[in-house]
């Protein structure tokens, strides 16, 4: 999942007008240069990801429960899939000439709310994804310099990097076909859907859900 929003991130910004659909951060940084005209953007691309990211994040959390005691990793998997539906409709529709920029960047914009929403209801907080300075800086907490956890490693390691490889593969994947660098991350999500499903059912305490 990690990799798919590093993946979207980049196509958002590189072939879809240069915003983002889950760094909203960046995205608001980047309207805000706009409005002061130190930068050429296209204002309705940042305003349709900012409102697509938080509808979709609020509609996930409407879905999923507060917190995920009893609750098997199967009661997710239909996020999961929807993010890869999403994902998909994205790669189908930047084919299209006659579809606006804006219409591909709110649906994955969308999927990346949702998938943030999940991040947080498995309780995996860490794993917030579109987040790299909160895993970064609670990686730095665990680590060996700071509380010594022997999974610090897992806390900024595994999403950065996973991160990191998803911008980096479909950047140049991109190079060749978008519409293929979009489709390519709609397997990775479907995959994320399948490991949900396969994992092992396990009972969480609502400590560790949130």
């Amino acid at each position: 999942m990690a990799a798919s929003l590093g993946g979207l991130d980049a196509i958002a910004f590189l072939a879809l007008g240069g915003t983002f659909v889950s760094n909203q951060t960046g995205t608001v940084l980047i309207l805000a240069m706009g409005a002061s005209g130190t930068a050429q953007v296209r204002a309705v691309l940042g305003i349709t990801s900012l409102c697509c990211f938080l509808i979709g994040a609020g509609t996930a959390g409407r879905v999923l429960p507060v917190t995920a005691a009893g609750e098997p990793w199967p009661r997710h998997t239909r996020t999961v899939i929807s993010v890869a539906v999403l994902i998909a409709a994205c790669a189908i529709l930047t084919s299209v000439e006659a579809v606006d920029r804006a219409v591909v960047v709110g649906l994955a914009a969308l999927a990346m709310g949702a998938q943030a929403t999940l991040a947080r209801r498995v309780g995996l907080a860490y794993l917030t994804t579109g987040f790299v300075t909160g895993a970064a800086v609670a990686g730095a907490m665990s680590s060996p310099i700071g509380d010594r956890s022997t999974d610090w490693w897992w806390f900024a390691v595994i999403p950065v990097s996973a991160l990191v490889a998803g911008a980096a593969v479909t950047s140049l994947v991109s190079r060749i076909s978008t519409e293929v660098a979009l489709a390519m991350l709609a397997a990775f999500a479907l995959v994320a859907a399948v490991m949900t499903s396969t994992h092992p059912h396990r009972v969480r305490s609502p400590a560790a859900a949130r």
